[in-house]
């Protein structure tokens, strides 16, 4: 499916303000979420270092917060895989 199409989104081969507007307010979106993520792991991961939380405390929490850096990193690899993907086929035709 081109890129062409993706915005076009009544199907009637003419991509007006208003589907291309979709088509930005969307990708920024996901960059916007993408961002979260990142600052979220950092924010976790400097607030595991301090001295506020006790080593029992994130031994019992582990499994939880294991789950949530993959969860948190698949979300930043699928953002950046898909950008780079949609860049490297844009120059490729």
């Amino acid at each position: 499916m081109s890129e062409e199409s993706q915005i076009d989104l009544n199907g009637d081969g003419v991509i007006d303000d208003k589907e291309l507007d979709h088509y930005y307010r969307k990708t920024g979106t996901h960059k916007r979420i993408a961002i979260i993520c990142l600052v979220a792991i950092l924010a976790l991961t400097a607030f595991l270092l301090t001295p506020v939380v006790s080593t029992e405390r994130i031994s019992a929490l582990s499994d939880l917060i294991s789950m949530f850096y993959i969860m948190t990193g698949s979300i930043i690899g699928t953002y950046m895989g898909t950008s780079a993907w949609m860049g490297v086929s844009k120059k490729s035709f």
